[in-house]
C-alpha cells in the first residue's frame, strides 16, 4: 500500500494528476525491472519477434472515487512503446472482435481473441484503497494497485 504525499508532505485526499503520475511512474519502473523484460530471452528478441501485448479495458475500480484507470494503463503503455520495451495490438481491433469484460471474465475466450489478434501478453490491473482517520480531518487514504503482465494462451503470471 502506498500513501501518498503531495511535495510539502501534507496528505492527498483526492485521487489526482499528481498521485496518478507517481503510480504510472512506479509501475512502469517496476514492470521495467521486472526478470520477464530483463531477461535474456526477452531483451535479445528483436522488436518485430517481441511477444505482443494488449491492454485489458481498463484497470478495476474499487475505490469510491471516480478514477480514469484506463489513462494508467495507456499511459504504461505509451512509455512501454516508446522505449521499445513493447508492442502493442490496436485497441479498435480488439474492441471490435470482442468485449474485453467478457474476455476478462471467460480466459478461454480470452485466448481465442489473443490469438485472432496476435497478442500473447494480457497487462491488467486493480485499484483499491483504504480510508484511516476521521473524515476531512485526519483522514489518509492508501492505495493499493495490482497489475500482472499475462499469457495469454498459459495463464501465467509473468509479471505483477
Amino acid at each position: 500500500m502506498v500513501k501518498h504525499k503531495n511535495k510539502s508532505g501534507k496528505v492527498l485526499l483526492k485521487f489526482n494528476k499528481e498521485i496518478e503520475d507517481k503510480i504510472v511512474n512506479d509501475l512502469y519502473q517496476s514492470l521495467k525491472k521486472s526478470h520477464f523484460i530483463k531477461s535474456f530471452r526477452y531483451r535479445k528478441a528483436k522488436n518485430q519477434d517481441k511477444a505482443t501485448w494488449m491492454l485489458a479495458k481498463e484497470m478495476i475500480n474499487d475505490t469510491d472515487e471516480v478514477i480514469h484507470t484506463r489513462m494508467i494503463m495507456e499511459k504504461i503503455r505509451t512509455q512501454l512503446v516508446k522505449d521499445k520495451l513493447a508492442r502493442f495490438v490496436d485497441d479498435g481491433v480488439v474492441k471490435k472482435i470482442v468485449n474485453q469484460k467478457e474476455a476478462m471474465r471467460n480466459h478461454g475466450y480470452t485466448v481465442q481473441v489473443g490469438v485472432m489478434v496476435g497478442a500473447k501478453l494480457l497487462l491488467r490491473g486493480r485499484i483499491a484503497s483504504i480510508r484511516k482517520g476521521i473524515p476531512g480531518q485526519n483522514e489518509m487514504i492508501y492505495y493499493t494497485i495490482i497489475m500482472q503482465l499475462v499469457g495469454i494462451e498459459t495463464s501465467k503470471i509473468l509479471w505483477t
